[in-house]
């Protein structure tokens, strides 16, 4: 992947904005880059700090380079105290240069932000409408749980058969309350369907009590 140019860099709803060290930086790199065919495209890169693990390996990586290099100069010294090597072909160490493709955009996006690159304002992404109908779903569900509909359900038809004519008090005030019920599970399901034909979608619909109201 050959990087043109940042783009911008995005963050999330973790990141911290004061962070400039891309090393320590969580977010969303837009990038410009060149494929092997020569074609630009815009893509949108995640980086995040090193894990322990990735730090781990590339110590491993950085130690096993100073062995090597350590034993080069020492046969290097020995040759040259013989008079069989010369200062110019002294060993040079090289530490090892971290080549994923995200340090590559680490790298990059760290110039962006040292020449006044700026990172956006976070943006809250706009919910899908699954999550509206699973929080409708968790709404419904503290309302009249799944047993509990089941109940109002057959209740219902069995005082259908007995006619309305021929109810009690009792039965008139059960049928009510759970009439009370539906109109707040059908009050729900209208609030999910509004919320999902939203545009856009409102980020704090879970939250936002307002739109639950009925």
């Amino acid at each position: 992947m050959e990087i043109v140019k940042v783009l911008a860099i995005e963050p999330h709803g973790g990141t911290d904005l004061a962070e400039k060290d891309t090393q320590f930086l969580s977010a969303i790199v837009h990038l410009q880059v060149r494929h092997a065919n020569g074609t630009l495209e815009e893509i949108p890169y995640g980086i995040n700090p090193p894990t322990p693990a990735q730090k781990a390996a590339f110590l491993a990586k950085v130690n096993k380079a100073w062995d090597e290099y350590t034993v080069r100069f020492e046969a290097w010294e020995v040759d040259f105290a013989a008079g069989n090597a010369t200062e110019a072909q002294k060993p040079v160490f090289k530490e090892p240069v971290d080549n994923s493709n995200e340090n590559k955009v680490r790298i990059v996006a760290q110039q962006w932000l040292n020449t006044g690159g700026k990172i956006s304002d976070w943006v809250p992404p706009e919910p899908a409408a699954e999550l509206i109908k699973a929080e409708a779903a968790r709404r419904i569900l503290e309302v009249a749980p799944e047993w509990y509909q089941r109940n109002l359900t057959a209740r219902a038809a069995e005082l259908s058969l007995k006619g309305v004519d021929n109810w009690t008090a009792e039965e008139q005030a059960e049928v009510a309350e759970g009439q009370a019920i539906w109109d707040k599970i059908k009050g729900i399901r209208a609030a999910s369907n509004a919320l999902e034909a939203m545009d856009p979608r409102p980020f704090d619909f879970a939250t936002n009590e307002a739109y639950w109201a009925a």
